[in-house]
């Protein structure tokens, strides 16, 4: 079909839209803009993320589109919540929007507009002028309330809205030049970073630190909307314990506020070593005319912190000669027969048993110190000697030469061997040393190694070792290790209960080498109750681990809060390496949960609505979980399923509402309701539920 057109006065002036203000965004594709072909149907994205969370109070849509005969076009605008709406449709005509018919419409050019809920008239009822462009100016939308931009109101505005534009019709093309949505919301940021300084000027929400660091949560509020709104009691909450009430305020537009924790220690509560998840909520409700105390928005933010393990301890290794060639972390205690070397030969000591775990030989250390008690029989006393250190499976670890000068009797010679290979040995090696007596001459020339007198003087290597001995676990348990060795630590005790404080020792040269260990237990208010006591020994793999466990009966009436188990483990019968670790754990008394059902009227006629009130209290100072309620009703009501809400403490309490179930009788009426709520419920917290119920 042909279209009839009139001539145009005016050509290609391109209108740009304005940013409106700060909560304006706009899509042009870098300047280019997009093509309108004939039948095509094209959908651009328009990112809005000035905020976490929003609620939108009014929209603007702003279209700037070059084409000729403006008739042929029709736009639409999607919200992230998938409501769409028409802007217009085929300006100045009835036919269908997308379908090539008559008739024609506007068969002006061009249009620059902004379509408002609160302007004259729609752009289909306007004039095709001869201006240029044809439509500029603002707008209403194609439809009238509700499914105008009105539709909008409530919703959140982040994410990304969609723009759809269409030309169906046949001889006329363009280009679409610019869509820019302007927003008038209430709508915040949450923060919640976690640093090692006391600014969180890094801003991250995901830590690495080691054990002992200083950790710093901050919280931030930041009011990025147009409408002023306020942080009340009861409206926030966390899982970490941080009083976050300096947050409780008015945020006019444009504000911040921070509240600071800290420091705290990397290792002890709430960042206990290994992963803690940090999750915080706020509830804020309007401050102004268009935003009133009866809206609210709710967001939550997470952060991340891992705290490392410490390391394992370092240290020196003895290694013992014994005279049947063995390697030993055990010191002789019995004479030990010499072992003689003639010119030439070579005699290997290999340890026993392998290593139960890896080993890491110290970075630092540049050789490895031999002693060794040696005399000479035969020609002359120098003696030459190759030693060398390896690993059954790694390889060399070191090697090197010395020329000694001996005498026929026993004395002490300590030979620095240069760390030439490996630092790293497997679990399964063994650990050699070899000694060769590469003496050259005329006669007899033998070399004698004392390994060990019983006493005092012991032939050894002294290996410097970055992993000797390590606490690979500890855990506070609500039970013994003998009635369930598989338990799962406890976060806390209640008081009166016994607390079985349990550690995993592990040592690379065997459990054998774990020698004892000790615990000392600090209560909330930092009183020493239990001073380097020995924990006792309740398991031995036999391989690499032991097992240490230590029974404690708190008070019936202790210090509570938080209370600290400082453990020490150690190794070798020298006694000179030990290693520590530790684990906060909460000391508390019981929650103590009341509810109380009320009613707003004491009589009520048929017809009557009843709201019913139930008030949850946990009065006790321990945390209640899995708080459950279930509800009979009277068989004189009907519920109003759709009036469940939680009115107070939800989160203050640190719970949520949760999935309220209805049970029906014969007749299908509703008999009881309950309901799992969220969370964890803290102490001396309370919420409140409230529904109604129609009387029959």
């Amino acid at each position: 079909m042909m279209k009839s057109r009139l001539p145009l006065l005016l050509f290609g002036l391109v209108l740009h839209a304005p940013v409106w203000a700060a909560q304006t965004i706009c899509n042009d594709n870098s300047g280019s803009g997009w093509p309108i072909n004939d039948f095509s149907e094209t959908t651009i994205s328009i990112p809005y993320n000035f905020a976490d969370d929003g609620l939108v109070i009014d929209v603007d849509v702003e279209v700037d589109i070059s084409h000729t005969y403006i008739g042929d076009l029709s736009a639409f605008i999607t919200s992230p919540e998938g409501t769409e709406i028409s802007l217009f449709q085929r300006p100045r005509t009835t036919a269908p929007f997308d379908q090539d018919v008559g008739p024609y419409g506007c068969s002006r050019d061009n249009l620059d507009v902004r379509f408002d809920d609160s302007a004259g008239s729609r752009m289909e009822n306007s004039g095709c002028t001869f201006s240029n462009p044809t439509y500029s100016g603002s707008y209403r939308p194609h439809n009238g309330a509700p499914n105008n931009l009105s539709a909008y109101s409530g919703q959140d505005p982040i994410g990304t809205w969609q723009f759809r534009f269409m030309d169906p019709v046949s001889q006329d093309t363009g280009r679409m030049n610019e869509a820019c949505i302007h927003i008038e919301n209430a709508s915040l940021i949450f923060d919640q970073w976690v640093s090692t300084n006391a600014s969180c000027s890094d801003t991250v929400d995901v830590l690495s630190v080691a054990s002992g660091q200083n950790i710093y949560t901050c919280y931030v509020i930041t009011n990025t909307g147009d409408e002023a709104f306020s942080l009340s009691s009861g409206d926030w909450s966390n899982n970490l314990g941080h009083d976050l009430s300096g947050l409780e305020r008015t945020y006019n537009p444009g504000v911040t506020d921070t509240v600071v924790i800290g420091p705290q220690t990397a290792g002890a509560s709430p960042y206990f070593q290994g992963v803690t998840l940090g999750t915080a909520e706020v509830t804020i409700r309007g401050a102004t005319a268009v935003f009133p105390s009866t809206e609210s928005i709710t967001t939550d933010e997470t952060s991340e912190v891992y705290v490392d393990t410490p390391p394992p301890a370092t240290g020196n290794k003895d290694l013992y000669l014994y005279d049947n060639l063995d390697l030993s972390r055990v010191v002789p205690t019995s004479n030990q027969s010499d072992d003689d070397l003639l010119e030439g030969e070579t005699k290997i000591w290999t340890l026993t048993p392998a290593l139960q775990t890896n080993l890491e030989i110290s970075n630092s250390a540049t050789e490895v110190p031999v002693t060794l008690y040696l005399g000479e029989t035969g020609s002359g006393n120098v003696r030459d000697i190759e030693l060398e250190i390896s690993g059954s499976i790694s390889g060399t670890v070191a090697v090197g030469t010395t020329s000694l000068g001996l005498t026929g009797s026993y004395e002490e010679y300590v030979v620095n061997i240069p760390i030439t290979g490996t630092r790293s040995l497997v679990s399964g090696e063994s650990i050699s040393l070899r000694i060769q007596n590469t003496t050259n001459g005329w006669g007899t020339r033998r070399l004698h190694v004392d390994p060990s007198n019983g006493s005092n003087e012991h032939s050894r290597i002294t290996l410097p070792a970055e992993t000797v001995i390590n606490v690979d676990e500890i855990g506070v348990y609500s039970q013994s290790y003998a009635t369930n060795p598989s338990a799962t630590p406890v976060a806390g005790i209640e008081a009166g209960n016994t607390a079985y404080v349990r550690i995993e020792v592990s040592d690379p040269f065997g459990s054998f080498d774990i020698t004892a260990a000790d615990i000392t237990l600090t209560d909330a208010a930092s009183n020493v109750q239990v001073n380097a006591a020995a924990m006792t020994e309740v398991f031995d793999s036999s391989a690499a681990t032991k097992i240490y466990e230590y029974v404690y009966n708190v008070p019936a009436f202790p210090n509570l809060g938080t209370w600290r188990a400082d453990v020490t483990a150690y190794e070798g019968t020298e006694g000179l390496v030990s290693h520590d670790s530790y684990t906060d754990f909460a000391v508390f008394r019981p929650p103590n949960l009341s509810v109380l059902k009320s009613a707003n009227v004491t009589s009520a006629n048929p017809g009557d609505v009843i709201t019913y009130t139930v008030a949850v209290t946990n009065s006790g100072s321990g945390v209640a979980q899995n708080v459950y309620l279930e509800d009979t009703l009277s068989p004189f009501t009907d519920l109003d399923t759709g009036s469940f809400s939680c009115t107070a403490g939800c989160p203050g309490s640190g719970v949520t509402l949760g999935t309220v179930n209805f049970t029906t009788g014969v007749d299908g009426d509703i008999t009881v309701w309950d309901v799992m709520m969220s969370g964890d419920m803290n102490p001396s917290s309370s919420f409140t539920l409230q529904y109604q119920a129609t009387v029959e």
